[in-house]
Formats: C-alpha cells, sequence, structure tokens
C-alpha cells in the first residue's frame, strides 16, 4: 500500500510540473491529404496537400488555407515565423522553374531572381529567410535581410534544411556530410547524419 501510494505522489508531481510549464502533449490526425512540414508555438503547421497537385497550405485553427504558388503548378510550405505572419517555401514560377518564396499578408513573392532553382526552408527571429541556391557544382547557402530585401551569400557547396531563431543552420555538406553553422561550420558525427534545426537558438 505504501509502494502504491509513493507512486500515486510520484505521477501527481509529474502531472504538476508539466502543467505547471504549460505543456500539452498530444497527437492529432491531421489525415492523409495534408504533409506536415514545420509549425510554431501557435500551433500553426505548414505543407501541401497532395489533392491539389501538392500545393503549399497552411493549417490554423483547424482550417487550411491554399496559399497558391509563383505562377506555375506545384508549390510547398517549409517554414513558419512564431507570430504567424511569414510562411516561406519553395513554388514553381510560370515557366516552371522553382523558386524561394515569402508568404506574407496574403501575398507571395518570389526571393532569389538568379539562374538555377532555390529552396527557402527556414527563418530566424528577426524574419531573415535561409534558403538554398541550387546551380549544379555552385550550389550555395543563401540570407535574404528583411531589413534590406538584399540576399547575402553564407557558404558554398552546402545545402541547409533548417534554422533556428538564433540564426544558426543545419544541413548536408557537398561530401554528404551533416554539419551545423554558428559562424563557422562544424561536422556533427556520424557524418552520415541529416540534420534538421529547432525553433530554439543554439548556445
Amino acid at each position: 500500500m505504501q509502494v502504491m501510494l509513493k507512486s500515486v505522489v510520484a505521477l501527481a508531481v509529474l502531472v504538476f510540473s508539466v502543467a505547471s510549464f504549460g505543456a500539452t502533449i498530444y497527437m492529432q490526425d491531421l489525415g492523409a491529404d495534408f504533409v506536415p512540414q514545420s509549425g510554431n508555438g501557435q500551433g500553426d503547421i505548414v505543407g501541401y496537400k497532395l489533392s491539389t497537385n501538392q500545393a503549399a497550405v497552411r493549417r490554423a485553427n483547424g482550417t487550411i488555407q491554399d496559399l497558391g504558388t509563383l505562377g506555375g503548378s506545384q508549390s510547398r510550405a517549409t517554414a513558419i515565423s512564431d507570430d504567424g505572419s511569414i510562411i516561406v517555401g519553395w513554388a514553381h514560377n510560370a515557366s516552371e522553374v522553382q523558386s524561394s518564396f515569402k508568404h506574407e499578408t496574403g501575398t507571395m513573392s518570389s526571393l532569389l531572381a538568379l539562374a538555377g532553382t532555390s529552396q527557402a526552408v527556414g527563418l530566424d527571429a528577426q524574419g531573415n529567410i535561409y534558403l538554398n541556391r541550387q546551380l549544379g557544382s555552385s550550389n550555395s547557402v543563401r540570407r535574404w535581410n528583411r531589413a534590406t530585401g538584399t540576399v547575402d551569400t553564407l557558404v558554398t557547396g552546402p545545402q541547409t534544411t533548417g534554422a533556428n531563431l538564433g540564426g544558426n543552420f543545419v544541413g548536408v555538406g557537398s561530401s554528404g556530410n551533416g554539419f551545423y553553422n554558428n559562424g563557422s561550420q562544424q561536422n556533427i558525427f556520424p557524418t552520415s547524419y541529416n540534420p534538421s534545426a529547432g525553433r530554439m537558438s543554439l548556445r
């Protein structure tokens, strides 16, 4: 009886501890048609729908919003800001070339008008957007600066799979090794990992 009482008390403490931090742990069926890619603290989720030729969508408060394309046939949303105001991803333009997009105030706009294709995959706390430029052997990771509207090249060769709020990004190098970059590039071992960034700041 004493052991059982201790177990009940321990469980109650655990539940109270989780509740005191405001954490809710649950799983929700989003349906077979919706493919999630990322989300934010408000519960907004972005991704794409299979039934609409892989069109980028946002799911908020149980409602799915079609984000459209850049004039082509496909689009995918890959990340959303914490306040839900900015969504990024990639979309085909009228020539069916894949280009990074920023969706804000109901409008989708292209971020990188250069040769090759591009794919936006994340954004930091300032709204700067991290994207890949893909052009054969000239692949690079770039950052669209929200304040200036300019695009800076961060590293050449690798491709990023995500960025966090602090502006650190992770990805896969040209030799297939996983890495993280917080101002300098560091390999993640074992090098066969394909990392993805969360929303917390790396220290």
